[in-house]
């Protein structure tokens, strides 16, 4: 017969106080997890996929522009291109963080996207695509044709003076 003795985990603090370690992991469980089940509470999973997703976003931009600007001289670039290209990093960076967030958020509370009542089908793709392209002809078409009419004039800048 083979005995084990369980000893308990003890840790220093600053002060040299001895802190017995599964008390802080017993205290750390009891805040970040319900009672009733085992899955971590509401406001942690609210609010973790959010923060670490919009982390994710903000490093990938960062990173993502660094990138480009070391690799390329966009210098030579109209202003207009550059802000299309800001733009543009930001749609992707902000898609990055968001399929992080909602991969942590499933993950957490132990459940799947269908869970939630989200069902990729071909029919919702279709309708995702025709919103796409309805929304980007609703902006397109009169600008092309402003510009075309001489009626619209690009300025340096988002914001007008």
């Amino acid at each position: 017969m083979i005995v084990t003795a369980s000893l308990p985990m003890r840790g220093h603090t600053t002060d040299g106080v001895l802190v017995d370690m599964n008390s802080v992991r017993q205290w750390i469980h009891r805040v970040t997890h319900d009672v009733s089940d085992d899955r971590v509470r509401a406001t942690w999973r609210g609010i973790l996929p959010w923060a670490v997703g919009f982390g994710v976003q903000l490093l990938a931009l960062a990173i993502a522009g660094f990138a480009i600007r070391s690799l390329f001289d966009v210098s030579g670039l109209g202003d207009g291109t550059v802000a299309l290209l800001d733009i543009g990093l930001l749609g992707v960076a902000s898609g990055l963080g968001l399929l992080v967030a909602i991969a942590l958020g499933t993950r957490l509370d132990q459940r799947s996207l269908a869970a939630f009542g989200v069902r990729a089908s071909r029919s919702e793709l279709v309708d995702w695509v025709a919103g796409i392209v309805i929304g980007a002809l609703t902006y397109g078409v009169p600008t092309a044709v402003f510009l075309q009419l001489g009626e619209l004039t690009q300025r340096r800048g988002s914001v007008p003076r």
